[in-house]
């Protein structure tokens, strides 16, 4: 994309059909509506999470190496525990 200019989805959006689908094909149809807002794809919103994630806030800036990583294990355990109940695996 950028070497034919299109560096934002601005970019994209100044763009006519014709240019995307010659540079993209049946992507570039995608393309041109999807930098215009218009998404006709059907909404599923029943459909199981693809990512998992853990997080915490903490009262004080952590700012040394040691508390922070004494804080990362439980936030690593907890993703471990959703990827192994949801049969999740790492990608590679």
């Amino acid at each position: 994309m950028n070497s034919l200019g299109l560096y934002t989805g601005l970019d994209m959006r100044n763009q006519s059909l014709e240019f995307m689908q010659i540079n993209f094909g049946k992507a570039g149809t995608y393309y041109y509506w999807i930098s215009r807002g218009v998404d006709d794809r059907e909404v599923r919103a029943n459909r199981g999470s693809k990512v998992g994630g853990a997080e915490n806030t903490f009262s004080i800036d952590l700012t040394e190496l040691e508390p922070m990583l004494l804080e990362l294990l439980p936030l690593i355990n907890k993703v471990g525990r959703h990827c192994n109940e949801r049969e999740l695996g790492g990608g590679r």
